[in-house]
């Protein structure tokens, strides 16, 4: 049995306990009633599960556990091992350029977003999107979208873009083509082409995209249709926004749980007990309402990810300040336009919390074809520019430590590189970086002349800090 049919068992399997952890998260008048009589409080809700069946654990003990806490454990664990396989493994870039590029975007963002991010991310290699704006405005959106103002339609001059598009990043991407989606700053029923645009990219990707929507109410039928046709087509998961209590009341009434057994619903409603990521217009938000960072802390102590890992104890940093999911491209086929992003957390100067590092227009699948071999040539070169001045990421505090230095990223991440004892190289090259004043190649003869060690080792250790995703090559 592989990966995804074991997930989607798990899901059919278990889909009442998923159902009543989407009412848990997202209500806290539901939590009140089950404390006070937990029987009175399922029946209300129409969820058929045994009292005894969803108490609070008493234990961190999983044989213990009440059903819904081993159910809930499974789908995550059963999740991760699809995730992992599917994202991480099969889905990695043929081109040896790209795939090194993306390894050291997440070993950088593992630094700067911390051991949650970047175990739970799919860092897909692109995303598209088929709208311009988003018809929705969630206040939280932490990607800040304007507000719908263009649709790409599917006629037959736009599908042949479309799937010349496609096509441009098969040859690009290789099997990485497979972890697209067709949505980021919008919502994909804004396009009513939208499912034949998922058939296009199934027939060429070989797999339908998944789906994430807070619309799945506004045409129930199209909505039964469009799980239907991925599901058909091997689609591993698809997801519903619940922005408000009283839309995962009319979700829950207009779909049953067997229906939605392979449907998340992410409780993004103000009452939840869901941590929302500070980006965007949460930031400008939180920013102007402290208290609402306040709220976001406390909801954390729902998260075991979160008290269980001891990286984000004592720390003051928000371990969620992005929402970036995409190390690679994307494509905005209304504007015709392809960027090179990565996730960072969020700031002034990068406020969607993601890095963009380069930004083009293009008319045609040929000419989009120049633009990405010209992005993949100067961002993802296999070696350290000899005249680049490296330096390290400012968030990165440097230690000296015995034949080396440490790095220390955010959330008591480090990074630690040492020769062995009686060694000075490594000190010599960080001590140089540090300082940020000379060349790759200077640093590499200077290392190598007052340490005595070969020229190669020299440049191997730059080498080797770059692919470490410490050496800041962000965008200036």
């Amino acid at each position: 049995m592989n990966e995804l049919t074991a997930y989607h068992q798990v899901l059919d399997h278990f889909s009442v306990y998923k159902r009543f952890n989407e009412r848990w998260v997202a209500d806290p008048q539901f939590r009140g009633a089950m404390s006070e009589d937990a029987a009175a409080a399922l029946e209300r809700y129409r969820i058929p599960v045994r009292p005894e069946d969803v108490r609070p654990p008493a234990s961190a003990d999983m044989a213990d556990a009440p059903m819904a806490t081993r159910a809930m454990w499974q789908i995550v664990n059963s999740k991760s091992r699809l995730m992992h396989r599917f994202y991480r493994e099969d889905g990695a870039p043929d081109d040896p350029r790209l795939r090194a590029w993306r390894d050291r975007e997440i070993a950088r963002q593992g630094l700067d977003l911390g051991p949650f991010h970047t175990r739970s991310n799919i860092h897909s290699s692109i995303s598209f999107e088929l709208t311009k704006g988003c018809s929705v405005g969630c206040w939280f959106c932490a990607l800040s979208p304007e507000r719908l103002t263009g649709v790409f339609r599917r006629d037959e001059a736009n599908a042949e873009l479309w799937r010349g598009t496609l096509e441009v990043f098969r040859d690009a991407l290789g099997p990485a083509l497979r972890t697209g989606f067709l949505y980021w700053a919008s919502d994909p029923l804004d396009n009513p082409d939208y499912e034949a645009f998922c058939l296009d990219f199934h027939e060429i990707a070989g797999v339908h995209p998944p789906t994430t929507t807070a619309l799945p109410l506004k045409n129930p039928a199209r909505t039964r249709a469009l799980l239907a046709q991925s599901q058909e087509r091997g689609c591993w998961l698809n997801r519903f926004s619940i922005i408000t209590l009283k839309m995962l009341d009319a979700v829950h009434k207009e779909f049953s749980a067997e229906e939605l057994s392979r449907v998340e619903c992410l409780a993004v409603n103000r009452e939840s007990a869901f941590a929302f990521g500070n980006a965007g217009r949460f930031r400008d938000a939180a920013q102007a309402d402290p208290q609402l960072m306040e709220r976001q802390t406390r909801n954390l102590q729902w998260a075991p990810w979160y008290t269980g890992d001891p990286a984000y104890a004592g720390t003051e940093d928000y371990p969620l300040s992005s929402i970036g999911c995409v190390t690679g491209f994307l494509v905005n086929m209304c504007d015709r336009n392809v960027k090179l992003i990565s996730p960072c957390t969020s700031s002034d100067r990068w406020p969607l919390g993601y890095y963009e590092y380069e930004d083009a227009h293009f008319d045609s699948p040929d000419e989009l074809r120049t633009i990405v071999t010209g992005m993949i040539e100067r961002r993802m070169s296999p070696h350290l520019d000899p005249e680049s001045r490296p330096g390290f990421h400012p968030f990165l505090r440097y230690e000296e430590v015995d034949h080396g230095f440490r790095l220390h990223g955010r959330f008591h991440t480090t990074a630690t590189f040492r020769d062995a004892e009686g060694g000075a190289a490594w000190r010599a090259t960080g001590d140089l970086v540090r300082q940020g004043e000379l060349t790759a190649g200077a640093i590499a003869e200077q290392v190598s002349s007052t340490c005595g060690v070969d020229l190669r080792l020299a440049q191997l250790q730059l080498e080797g800090l770059r692919q470490s995703g410490v050496l800041d090559e962000s965008p200036r």
